[in-house]
């Protein structure tokens, strides 16, 4: 790199090197991975049923890499989902996330709290605070 800018500054000649194709291939292959990287991690997961008790080391692992996590407890008895919850409920916070219920007995787990913005209609507050 240091050559290329006392080639740009004139102080030295350009050395041009021949290459194999074998070389252009790798390079060309090289440069393809580096322009197009592969598709991120996902950002979402959704886990269903016995799976929130199985999988709960899981959820938190997704939790502590920042992944949002919604989690459907509706078809397990209510004592084991309880404790499901209450495992990813503490992982969430101790990540100074929250978790929210968005249907009965569906929560989202996020782990960071600014993640989510909360939109309230203007209309419906001021009717609630005049009655």
């Amino acid at each position: 790199m240091f050559e290329k800018l006392l080639v740009k500054l004139g102080i030295l000649e350009e050395i041009i090197e021949e290459y194999d194709v074998e070389d252009d291939e790798a390079h060309l292959e090289r440069r393809q991975r580096v322009l197009n990287p592969a598709p991120p991690d996902a950002v979402m997961a959704i886990v269903r049923g016995s799976l929130c008790v199985e999988q709960r080391e899981r959820i938190a692992e997704a939790l502590h890499q920042g992944m949002l996590i919604i989690v459907d407890l509706r078809k397990v008895d209510r004592d084991v989902g309880q404790s499901a919850l209450d495992f990813i409920c503490g992982v969430a916070y101790a990540t100074k996330g929250a978790v929210m219920r968005i249907a009965p007995g569906v929560f989202l787990a996020i782990p960071d709290q600014s993640l989510v913005e909360e939109w309230h209609n203007e209309e419906s507050e001021e009717k609630g605070q005049s009655l």
